[in-house]
């Protein structure tokens, strides 16, 4: 026999029978028999799409011949066959994930993103379950259960800060789950992808028990959908496979999703397992705390690796922001945002073209300086809303200039750190006398200008750029993952209880 916190699993033979428990645990009530009944055929219906043949059919149970309740009859799978169980064996050995096990993977992401493209796009008012409110919505749920068990079995400081981090990346991401609506990312899908009930058979994976009690559940956005299983193997101790998944699914599906939202929905999943054990552990499963913490800490490290960030990188001409901020953008993945391209494209040139002129002069001068920051800021601002992390490239001298970027960050609920080159003024000289080509106009004139015009900066991190691209990069690194800067502002009052 096998049992969750809403089945009963009965083995005899070559057959499994599974129950539905008369529980209602809020977010299903199966308490009353006839909902029992249609629910059994809807979990019998929604299952064949996947393993039509482990999914045989359904059994009365009767009493004095009244239909008491219902059972889903299935093909008993062999448990050693187990995508978990197969996995732990490999921990357990200390070896990597064989090909063959790598192959029922694969077929496993072949089989959802097939699923997936047999199912039709829901939008507009049908794909409310999928907003940012909906989801905001689902995380609270989750809180709502998982909190009486706060101090027992979940940290306190932890469970406010995947809260926090949660709550912070909804607040500024409205534009991107309206986004992945329009794209037509929302479908009919499994729902509960997880390794414990998928069976790698010599002729193909078995995909079983997708969710079936909740329609406003399983219908959701594809990447959540194969996120549950993506956070398994991170669970599992795997992250290299749960990597190599979803970039196979986006292989086998010809669409890109924001890494961001990616570990959000990785972050979301474990938070769901942590409160089903909760659950569990509420109705006696003592063994169940334990699993419970693992999955929080997984929630709360992949919040933090999903945080949206904006970096900020300046510093005066020939000083190597450009370098930095391009090199961070590819180590990053953090859309590049450069300020001499934008000032050209707002005026109209191409960006090698040359447009040099007197200092504060023609496409340079205060006007279109604060035009250019201003569309800096408005683009960062649209590529945040989608989920992107932002990198900035500009010289930033201006204190005003970066007063607005710590407003955006703080509006935006984003992680913000402010990175500043430092050169000797004449290395920088040096280099601009020996640029050939490229984006900036700068020349020794303005590069000494906008050295003497600098405001003081106290708030960025110092990076020096005086050697090889990498060591500055690794300089810049350190404050990217530690400077107190890439924290989170804290909610005040002013937010109020939106997402």
């Amino acid at each position: 026999m096998a049992e969750s916190h809403i089945s009963t699993v009965l083995l005899a033979g070559d057959r499994a029978y599974k129950l539905l428990k008369a529980v209602d645990l809020g977010f299903v009530d199966f308490t009353d028999t006839g909902e029992r009944l249609r629910a059994v055929e809807q979990e019998l219906l929604l299952n064949r799409r996947l393993a039509p043949d482990v999914y045989l059919g359904t059994a009365d149970v009767t009493e004095q011949g009244a239909v008491v309740d219902r059972m889903l009859v299935m093909r008993r799978m062999n448990d050693s066959h187990r995508l978990e169980s197969l996995l732990r064996d490999c921990t357990a050995s200390g070896v990597a994930v064989p090909a063959h096990l790598r192959a029922c993977i694969d077929a496993v992401v072949r089989s959802v993103a097939a699923l997936h493209a047999a199912s039709a796009p829901v939008y507009g008012d049908d794909a409310a379950m999928a907003t940012r409110d909906a989801v905001a919505g689902n995380w609270a749920d989750n809180f709502a259960v998982i909190e009486p068990h706060v101090g027992e079995v979940i940290d306190r400081d932890d469970f406010e800060e995947v809260r926090e981090l949660a709550t912070a990346y909804l607040h500024g991401s409205a534009e991107l789950f309206a986004h992945r609506i329009d794209r037509g990312w929302i479908r009919d899908g499994h729902g509960d992808l997880r390794a414990e009930d998928i069976f790698c058979e010599p002729d193909g994976p078995r995909i079983l028990d997708c969710l079936a009690f909740s329609e406003d559940l399983r219908i959701a956005d594809v990447l959540a959908d194969v996120c549950f299983l993506a956070m398994d193997l991170v669970n599992l101790g795997f992250p290299r496979e749960a990597d190599r998944m979803l970039r196979l699914y986006e292989e086998f599906t010809a669409e890109t999703h924001p890494a961001s939202l990616a570990q959000h929905y990785i972050a979301y999943r474990a938070h769901v397992r942590t409160k089903v054990c909760c659950l569990q552990y509420a109705q006696g499963d003592m063994e169940r705390a334990a699993e419970a913490r693992a999955l929080h800490s997984l929630v709360l490290d992949r919040l933090r690796r999903g945080a949206p960030r904006l970096v900020v990188v300046g510093g005066g001409p020939g000083t190597g922001k450009s370098t930095l901020a391009r090199s961070l953008s590819e180590s990053e993945g953090l859309a590049y945002v450069g300020s001499d391209i934008v000032r050209k494209e707002l005026a109209g040139l191409s960006p090698e073209q040359s447009a040099r002129s007197p200092v504060d002069e023609g496409i340079y001068s205060p006007a279109m300086t604060e035009a250019t920051y201003a569309e800096l800021l408005s683009r960062a601002e649209s590529l945040l809303g989608l989920g992107e992390p932002v990198v900035l490239d500009a010289s930033f001298t201006s204190d005003s200039h970066r007063r607005s970027v710590r407003e955006l960050a703080r509006r935006r609920r984003v992680g913000l750190v402010e990175l500043r080159c430092e050169l000797d003024e004449q290395v920088a000289l040096e280099r601009v006398r020996s640029r050939r080509g490229g984006p900036s106009d700068a020349d020794e004139v303005v590069t000494a200008h906008l050295h003497r015009a600098a405001d003081p900066w106290p708030e960025a991190t110092a990076v020096d750029t005086g050697s090889t691209v990498g060591e500055a990069t690794e300089r810049a690194l350190l404050a990217l993952r530690s400077g107190p800067q890439a924290q989170l502002e804290r909610r005040t009052d002013s937010d109020g209880g939106d997402p």
